[in-house]
Formats: structure tokens, C-alpha cells, sequence
């Protein structure tokens, strides 16, 4: 779906703003209308983007309500994906933060609008072990990447894992039990 931003899109915030209340409008913005009226909002991270699609119905009944009389009517919201980690940060990533985590700890996802890489780690210990490191981790970036607008990792993200669980005391397979995926 293309979002386009017509003349009167600039007045789009001032509304958005005064109808979505303070909170949301620091988590969500409007960035274009498409030709059938659906509003494209940008969201600054999954949290809050779950949040918008849940609230969507009952967001768009008030900027309806609320809409000065020159403006469209929004027939609903779309929210837009934020910003895939960038390519280049993937493939240098065993060079930002060490060999011997970057098979442990890998790029999420960013948030805080592009300010916060949000990382996965396969235990706890990789987690730390990278909080220890992230001013380092953070300075090779800004010199590797000098255009990046990260400023901050976020290591709180451990890596799913499924339990395989036998419940009978002869159950001796254990090769099975490891390579049981999650």
C-alpha cells in the first residue's frame, strides 16, 4: 500500500497529537494517507506496535470525531513494520562485539526509533557477558557505522528453547531428547 503525504498532511500531527493524547503520540506517528483513506503509522517499537493494532478501531473513531472540517476521513489505520537492523550492522556484527559472542548474541530488531538495537542472546550468560561489553560494542559502531543512528543496545532478549519432557523412568533416549527441536 502506498502513503502519500498531500498539503494538509503537516496539519495531520497537530490532530493526531491532540486526539491520541501525549503518550501514544510519543510511540506512534502518522507518516502518510492512501488513496482510499487508510492512515500508514510508524510505531517505535513492536510493543507499541501491537498496542496501536489493538487500539486502531477506537483511535480512528476519534480522529473522525475530532477532524476539522477541510481534513479526509480516515477509513482505518495500517501500521507500518519499523526498519529492518541494517544489513551492513549483520554482517559486521562478529567484528562489533567479539568472535566469541557473535554466534551467541544476534541483532533483534531496533526500536526507540531507530536509537535502540535490541539483541538475542542463546543463554544468560552471552546476555551479561554483552552488557559488559556494550560501550565498547556501541563505540565500534559509531566508528564502523558512522551514519547509524543506534545509540544504545538492549540485551534483555534470551532465545526461545523447547523441553522435551518424557515421563517414563525407562524413556533412555536421550540423543532424541537434545535434538528435539523447539
Amino acid at each position: 500500500m502506498d502513503f502519500e503525504r498531500p498539503d494538509w498532511f503537516d496539519r495531520a500531527t497537530e490532530w493526531w497529537c491532540s486526539t491520541v493524547g501525549n503518550d501514544l503520540a510519543r510511540h506512534a506517528q502518522p507518516v502518510g494517507i492512501s488513496s482510499d483513506g487508510e492512515l500508514g503509522v510508524l510505531c517505535s517499537d513492536q510493543a507499541w506496535s501491537t498496542q496501536m493494532r489493538l487500539m486502531a478501531h477506537r483511535v480512528v473513531e476519534r480522529l473522525n470525531g475530532a477532524r476539522p472540517d477541510d481534513l479526509p476521513k480516515v477509513a482505518g489505520i495500517t501500521v507500518l513494520k519499523p526498519a529492518p537492523v541494517p544489513e551492513e550492522l549483520i554482517q559486521l556484527w562478529s567484528d562489533l562485539v567479539g568472535s566469541d559472542l557473535a554466534d551467541r548474541v544476534r541483532p533483534r530488531s531496533l526500536s526507540d526509533w531507530g536509537r535502540e538495537l535490541a539483541t538475542e542472546a542463546e543463554c544468560a550468560h552471552a546476555r551479561d557477558l554483552l552488557a559488559q561489553r556494550t560501550p565498547f560494542v556501541l563505540a565500534r559502531l559509531r566508528a564502523t557505522l558512522p551514519g547509524s543512528s543506534i545509540v544504545r543496545l538492549r540485551t534483555s532478549h534470551l532465545r526461545s528453547v523447547g523441553v522435551l519432557i518424557a515421563s517414563s523412568p525407562e524413556f533412555s533416549d536421550r540423543a532424541a531428547v537434545e535434538g528435539a527441536s523447539p
